[in-house]
């Protein structure tokens, strides 16, 4: 059989070049967001050394013109990065670290700081009900969590110990919430 006749290989098999193009815009993206983080919350990403430099320093450059070149480069270095395993961290920080399987009781504790962070009235009732609570530790972390909400900055620490505290306090409870 004369191999010039078979059959050339289907085109659907590899994606199309709009979408590679669309894929390397929204790594792009990723990569711009990823400027947004402290270098503490970079380190703490699953991210190749070259990448993890070149983030920091796009963080010093001032010029308009070199910082666009850099973020380029940035994207140029997400075409290999695992952007999966990026994004997963970036969605656990987004949303404070929730559990793989959420108690209900963790679930009530994050529904509560939630509600506290929104309605300081909420603080209110919470000090009625469990008046052992020292006060100033948890309007210290509702301050904290607040802050990072108007920076738009993914939930930390501050958002785990007060879930935790809260969670705590929950348990503590004979009554339901």
């Amino acid at each position: 059989m004369d191999e010039s006749l078979t059959p050339p290989v289907p085109a659907s098999d590899k994606p199309s070049k709009t979408q590679r193009k669309r894929d390397m815009l929204e790594r792009q993206k990723l990569g711009e967001q990823l400027l947004g983080l402290s270098e503490r919350q970079l380190n703490a990403l699953p991210l190749e050394s070259q990448l993890l430099d070149a983030l920091i320093d796009a963080k010093t450059i001032r010029s308009r013109e070199g910082r666009r070149r850099q973020q380029q480069y940035i994207g140029r270095l997400m075409r290999t990065a695992d952007t999966q395993a990026i994004e997963k961290q970036l969605l656990l920080w987004q949303h404070g670290h929730r559990l793989a399987d959420p108690s209900p009781l963790s679930e009530a504790a994050e529904t509560l700081a939630q509600s506290l962070l929104e309605d300081p009235a909420t603080l209110t009732q919470l000090l009625e009900r469990y008046p052992q609570v020292e006060v100033q530790p948890l309007r210290q972390l509702l301050r904290t969590n607040r802050q990072r909400q108007r920076q738009d900055l993914p939930p930390g620490d501050a958002w785990e110990q007060l879930v935790n505290q809260l969670l705590q306090l929950i348990q503590s409870d004979d009554q339901p919430l």
